[in-house]
């Protein structure tokens, strides 16, 4: 079994600002992927937050936390308690996210896509997530084919 080490970056100016991570590397090596990640995604929290320091990562105190595995527990679970314990400032995804929140934020998202309506071009309301579905549909079809041609019969009486 690969050995996980539990870390902290903490912002030696302000120790209430830091990031919680988990790695199975050494500290040293996960370290060097942070570095490494800075230059690529500085959009990210931690990135954006250690690029405006003077010193970059050198700013920072790297902190091993200590915290092991216990029988049967998984890396990002443990990562997951251990970020509701701290509540980190500068972690913007859950390490994990157990069946039951993803139920519950899979029923949030499909209640938000189904909240907004949509008027459809042949005049029917057809709810967000259903408008695809509702263009291929032989109701869609039929109702556009009539405007067409109530549009067409309109055109050529007015000539």
């Amino acid at each position: 079994m690969t050995k996980t080490t539990f870390y902290k970056i903490e912002d030696k100016s302000d120790p209430s600002v830091f990031y919680i991570g988990s790695t199975e590397n050494t500290l040293n090596r996960r370290m060097c992927s942070h570095r490494e990640a800075l230059l690529k995604f500085q959009t990210r929290k931690l990135y954006d937050y250690v690029s405006q320091k003077e010193n970059g990562f050198e700013d920072f105190n790297i902190i091993d936390l200590k915290e092991e595995l216990k029988d049967g527990e998984k890396r990002f679970e443990k990562e997951q308690e251990l970020l509701n314990l701290y509540k980190p400032k500068l972690n913007t995804n859950r390490a994990f996210v157990s069946a039951e929140d993803n139920h519950k934020l899979h029923l949030m998202w499909w209640r938000r896509r189904n909240a907004k309506t949509i008027n459809c071009e042949c005049g029917c309301n057809i709810k967000a997530g259903g408008i695809w579905s509702h263009r291929r549909s032989n109701k869609h079809k039929m109702l556009m084919f009539n405007k067409c041609l109530k549009e067409l019969l309109e055109n050529n009486n007015m000539l």
